[in-house]
């Protein structure tokens, strides 16, 4: 009941009431389907569009390319994910922590709350893209979930199975932007949200310049998972890091309000 109370606040405070940080969202990502759709010009549907969406970039390679860009789709939508994270929590441990410790008695309810809200806002997230792309391809594309090979990506597709191009595209990168999140939750709440969010901005920045297992960005970007390469991202691979990643900083979180002083 306690973290019920306490899940029932985060929501109303941490979600509704930052209503516009979707709205903005939604924008964003309406530009990116739009924009998609009058690149492949080919009627395409709901998955073809969110692989374009998605797309990133592939390995940068500085003998084929000197100057290094990063995708404007990528670092936006990436970014701006993570600006959701990036106050929240610590704003409401200085304006209302130390009372709800003192009402129940301890840290982890706190922290559980804001555990489990980063999670529903990161579904959210994700959920609020698809929404927007799939009513962005029924107006501008065909409104179907088939994938077809020779649509025009920016590499050669080697996987037109939709359910694995869906759970590439929405799920695992929910997975790895909940991963994200979490850090700059629990590192907000060690240093200050300005630290939390620049190190997801590094962490973004390295992953698209590094084609490496072990940094999460290279698993939202679709040119460089195993629908596009031999030796791509590999779906499990990327689940598994993202929950490694979220469960140290859950862990360290936890062990971080422990020894906050409440008074």
């Amino acid at each position: 009941m306690k973290l019920l109370n306490c899940l029932k606040y985060d929501f109303k405070e941490g979600i509704v009431k930052n209503w516009y940080f979707f709205l903005i969202e939604i924008f964003l990502i309406a530009v990116f389907s739009v924009n998609a759709i009058f690149r492949m010009n080919n009627n395409p549907g709901v998955l073809e569009v969110s692989l374009r969406v998605f797309e990133g970039m592939e390995e940068y390679d500085s003998l084929v390319s000197p100057v290094f860009q990063i995708p404007t789709q990528y670092l936006g939508f990436t970014l701006f994910a993570c600006i959701f994270a990036s106050y929240y929590p610590k704003r409401e441990w200085k304006l209302r922590g130390s009372q709800f410790i003192c009402r129940y008695g301890n840290t982890d309810t706190w922290w559980f709350s804001k555990v489990i809200w980063n999670f529903l806002q990161g579904i959210f997230i994700y959920a609020a893209a698809f929404i927007v792309i799939y009513i962005s391809s029924v107006i501008g594309g065909n409104g179907g979930f088939s994938v077809r090979y020779d649509a025009p990506y920016m590499s050669m597709l080697l996987n037109n199975d939709s359910i694995t191009v869906f759970l590439y595209c929405y799920i695992l990168g929910a997975a790895v932007i909940i991963a994200i999140n979490q850090m700059i939750v629990t590192l907000q709440m060690i240093f200050s949200p300005v630290a939390g969010y620049i190190t997801a901005i590094i962490v973004v920045i390295i992953s698209a310049y590094y084609f490496k297992e072990y940094l999460p960005g290279n698993y939202l970007m679709m040119l460089r998972t195993e629908l596009f390469r031999n030796d791509g991202m590999v779906l499990y691979k990327g689940f598994i890091l993202s929950f490694a990643i979220w469960l140290i900083f859950v862990i360290a979180g936890k062990i971080v309000l422990k020894r906050k002083d409440i008074l």
